[in-house]
């Protein structure tokens, strides 16, 4: 997460990515709750490659959030979440990857399985769930944006416990295991040879 210091005026960057395809049709959403967040707001919304309908998010952001940026793919996520002060998310792979660089999440779920592990998440500090997309709607979604923006020490705490928890490296972890697995196999076979 960028580092607002004490007294930054600047309007605080929220992100919207709700995936790949956003089937539940969440960045629309996203967008009519930002519209709706009584402050200034730097917007970035970033579409997944298989999304369906792009021009159609560019025109409600046109309406709504004309200074909004619209990003259609990325090449540097990890660099684009840093820069946020909140990311907005369908909840999966990119609440891990926000976790891993320390940025404060509100994560929206488009199944009960999602739900239940960004609850688990957000018992631990991580993120804030706001359930599933299609029990959501805009203004109970604004509210729980405003009132994030409105702690922003409490966005801080949110980014500390994130990197604390989930440091980027279970893949290196999870090698390591299965190398150490691996050779205390190879020395047992050679003990009963």
């Amino acid at each position: 997460m960028r580092a607002r210091e004490a007294g930054d005026s600047s309007p605080p960057h929220v992100l919207v990515t709700m995936g790949g395809a956003d089937p539940a049709g969440a960045t629309g959403l996203a967008i009519e709750a930002l519209a709706r967040v009584d402050r200034p707001l730097r917007v970035t919304v970033l579409l997944g490659a298989a999304h369906a309908d792009p021009d159609g998010v560019a025109a409600r952001l046109t309406g709504l959030l004309p200074d909004a940026r619209l990003l259609c793919g990325c090449d540097d996520m990890p660099a684009l979440l840093a820069d946020a002060d909140l990311a907005v998310i369908a909840f999966g792979m990119t609440a891990y990857e926000a976790a891993a660089v320390g940025t404060p999440t509100l994560a929206l779920s488009l199944t009960e399985d999602h739900a239940a592990s960004a609850g688990t998440l957000a018992e631990a500090g991580v993120l804030v769930s706001a359930g599933l997309i299609v029990e959501c709607d805009a203004p109970a979604l604004a509210d729980a944006i405003g009132t994030l923006l409105d702690d922003p020490e409490g966005l801080r705490r949110m980014g500390r416990t994130a990197r604390k928890l989930i440091d980027g490296r279970g893949a290196d972890r999870i090698a390591e295991r299965i190398v150490a697995c691996l050779a205390m196999r190879e020395a047992r076979t050679r003990e009963a040879a």
